[in-house]
């Protein structure tokens, strides 16, 4: 993971607006980690992602607590992580029937999220990748919201 100097306060708004932005030429968006501290900003680029949601929380918190014993970055404030991957739908009363990788009407999705240390919360925003018959991304319709405080979600201790 890099250090960044000099950097200014990172907020989730900025993170979603910048994740958007950054596709790669083929139409990908590699795994990013960032964590915020009191006194610098690191950047990283994990090469192994886990399986489950819960397994990749668990590794920005890891992520974070290595920052933060490494003395560089301060008081670990927040962990935000950006990555492509795969969802699927199940109805309303069922959830989908196959994991979306082995679902053929599974859906591309931009996932952003962020641990937020001090008060346990996160955020997160998920969203659709439009591409075109070149695989290149051409939309990215909003499928998650969550953007105001009412719908922050409290991580139990």
């Amino acid at each position: 993971m890099s250090i960044e100097r000099n950097q200014n306060r990172v907020n989730f708004e900025d993170v979603v607006a910048r994740a958007k932005e950054i596709r790669l030429p083929d139409g990908r968006h590699d795994p990013v980690l960032i964590v915020e501290g009191s006194k610098k900003v690191a950047i990283g680029h994990p090469q192994h992602m886990p399986e489950t949601h819960n397994e990749r929380m668990e590794q920005m918190r890891l992520y974070g607590e290595t920052a933060a014993r490494n003395g560089q970055i301060g008081r670990v404030q927040h962990v935000f992580f950006t990555s492509e991957g795969w969802m699927s739908v199940g109805s309303r009363d069922q959830p989908p029937p196959l994991r979306p990788s082995q679902d053929p009407e599974r859906k591309a999705v931009l996932l952003i999220s962020c641990l937020e240390f001090n008060s346990r919360k996160k955020q997160i925003k998920l969203f659709e990748m439009i591409r075109n018959s070149d695989h290149q991304v051409v939309g990215l319709p909003e499928l998650l919201p969550s953007s105001s405080k009412d719908d922050l979600v409290e991580i139990p201790p």
